[in-house]
């Protein structure tokens, strides 16, 4: 919310206003802040985000990003046993705490994002760490200089376990052909849970 970019949120706003009014019922105004910005004091408004935006927008959109990027890096699709945890950390939480450790040495792949023939490298960049062989890789995509989404892909069955014994933030997705891409509800995850762990223990 910097001075000169009034025009442009307002174009924003309005273009969510219309297209996805449900999102700004989620968003409420928390203060007023001037914030240090790698050295520059700027001032911003500090949203509080009720935890659906996450869960209904923000997540499915980053699984999405992960289903698309494992299958041009990988060379095969995630299959319907397939988990994908994503997790959506804020430009205030990375201010705040930083950066899990070790992300960006575990994924030190770059990538570029285009929409179509347009790059979009600008807005958003990527990085990523795949193991065609083993099943599992790791992207963190980087928005508008700010908030970071990562994901994290476990593409075969045999990793059940072990994915949902990682899964500790965010939300987790599968695809079928039935349901397409779509979020897996805890209870789910305890179920399969236990039934691994029995099959392990048998």
């Amino acid at each position: 919310m910097v001075e000169d970019n009034v025009e442009y949120t307002s174009k924003l706003l309005k273009g969510i206003s219309n297209n996805t009014p449900k999102v700004l019922q989620l968003l409420s105004h928390k203060s007023n802040e001037v914030i240090n910005v790698r050295g520059e004091k700027r001032p911003m408004v500090v949203a509080s985000l009720s935890p659906k935006l996450a869960r209904l927008w923000i997540n499915p959109w980053i699984a999405k990003q992960a289903f698309a990027l494992w299958y041009f890096h990988a060379g095969y699709p995630i299959d319907k046993h397939g988990l994908v945890s994503v997790r959506w950390i804020t430009n205030h939480a990375i201010m705040e705490k930083g950066l899990p450790d070790g992300l960006f040495e575990i994924a030190q792949l770059e990538g570029r994002l285009a929409q179509g023939k347009k790059q979009v490298s600008e807005q958003f960049f990527y990085r990523y760490q795949v193991s065609a062989d083993l099943g599992v890789g790791i992207f963190v995509i980087g928005g508008h200089d700010g908030s970071v989404f990562f994901a994290a892909v476990y593409s075969k069955k045999h990793h059940e376990l072990s994915a949902i014994q990682a899964l500790k933030h965010g939300d987790v997705f599968r695809t079928n052909k039935g349901r397409g891409i779509h979020a897996v509800p805890p209870h789910a995850l305890d179920r399969i849970k236990g039934k691994r762990q029995r099959a392990s223990v048998n």
